[in-house]
């Protein structure tokens, strides 16, 4: 793990499941300082170990578990909360050879040892389940069988959205899990794989997409037949479609990577020779890329009607012309108000109006935290004449500073 100050580096993770408190934290050994001038994450720590403690609280289901004396029950029930916390660090953590266990890989009495079982009645005194064998070959042969040795590194920075993940049990969408599993080969030097990964992503994004798209601009989704190929559909459709966010993408990496694909697929077997090994993971990195704008634009289109009927309501309610309110990663909203030739409210009407929003916008995504989160301004003929950001409703006497107001981008 690496941050900022040592302290970022003990996260603890907490959140319910069947009625059930978890708490989780990652433990190893202590936090040191590196010393390379500039690095902005100066602190690292290596972690070995994922911690899960489950308090059945006003319930007795865990008492009901470990009293069955069923090793498969007992390992089933603490995979589940186990697996939440793993699968949150690999696809919103980006930490790439953590994989999620499976139930059926703990079969036997052995991994209640293996996993180091403990109860407890008062969270004090601690009992393990079942105890180590006491043949030392018995007891090395067990262990290796937990060994994963590959690394990785966990961003602290990420923590934000780990934390999310696994308090509101998030489903990754496939842009991350491919992400993660395109990554997790890269790492690993297998770019035949990273390839196929990242273009599943793709495909699954465009499949998801595409059809809205097409509808938004009065074309039938219908229309979207198998004849017209994944190559045809990012090269002529995405442009026409999404002019402004295809104009960040590198589309002729993204179309060799395709192309490449379909040799891989079809044709090869096996990554066509001759091409730099640096070109392959810039190409594939320009596929990631290209995922991420089309996952932000699809989960856009699905927060608009909310947004929509939220900028009618303040439209009515207050008599004043709709907003525009656009939301952007993860909880951020601007809204503004243009007032051209139909009149300006007071001062006092337009905090009012900013207060409503932010009251609106607090319901309709819990998530959001309005002082950092939300971004209100009052244009007249272009200019901010009031802005309310930061927690505070703002009037600007006179001409703004500069031509665009005051503004802060989410």
């Amino acid at each position: 793990m690496t941050g900022a100050t040592a302290d970022e580096l003990s996260p603890t993770f907490q959140f319910t499941s069947r009625n059930c408190l978890i708490a989780a934290s990652l433990q190893g050994e202590d936090s040191i300082a590196l010393t390379e001038p500039g690095n902005e994450q100066p602190w690292f720590r290596r972690v070995h170990n994922l911690s899960v403690e489950i308090d059945e609280a006003t319930t007795n289901l865990v008492t009901r578990i470990v009293d069955s004396d069923d090793p498969e029950l007992i390992i089933d029930s603490l995979l589940k909360p186990v697996n939440r916390v793993i699968r949150s660090i690999r696809h919103f953590g980006l930490v790439t050879h953590v994989r999620e266990y499976r139930a059926a890989d703990f079969a036997g009495d052995r991994w209640l040892d293996l996993l180091s079982v403990e109860t407890s009645t008062d969270g004090v005194s601690w009992s393990r389940l079942r105890e180590p064998p006491t043949d030392l070959g018995e007891f090395l042969a067990g262990r290796s069988l937990l060994r994963r040795e590959h690394l990785g590194e966990f961003k602290i920075a990420n923590l934000a959205e780990v934390q999310e993940a696994i308090e509101d049990n998030l489903a990754a969408g496939p842009e991350r899990v491919f992400l993660a599993n395109a990554l997790e080969y890269l790492r690993a030097g297998d770019l035949r794989v990273a390839i196929v990964e990242s273009i599943i992503c793709l495909e699954i994004l465009l499949g998801q997409l595409l059809p809205q798209l097409l509808v938004a601009s009065s074309v039938p989704a219908d229309a979207l037949t198998r004849d017209i190929t994944l190559f045809s559909r990012v090269k002529m459709l995405l442009p026409l479609l999404l002019p402004s966010e295809m104009a960040d993408v590198d589309l002729v990496a993204v179309l060799r990577t395709i192309a490449r694909r379909n040799k891989i697929v079809h044709k090869l077997g096996h990554l066509p020779d001759g091409i730099p090994e640096a070109t392959v993971r810039a190409d594939i990195s320009a596929v990631v890329r290209l995922a991420y704008v089309l996952a932000y634009k699809r989960d856009s289109l699905k927060r608009a009607p909310g947004l929509q009927q939220l900028s009618r309501d303040i439209a009515e309610r207050f008599e004043i012309r709709a907003p525009t309110i656009q939301w952007n990663l993860p909880h951020k909203f601007s809204v503004s108000f243009p007032f051209m030739f139909d009149p300006m409210p007071s001062m006092d009407r337009l905090a009012d109006v900013a207060q409503a929003v932010v009251d609106e916008l607090k319901q309709l995504d819990s998530r959001c935290q309005p002082n950092s989160d939300v971004f209100i301004f009052f244009l007249q003929y272009g200019t901010d004449v009031a802005t309310w950001q930061g927690g505070r409703f703002r009037v600007f006497p006179g001409q703004p500073p500069n031509p665009s107001g005051p503004r802060t981008t989410a």
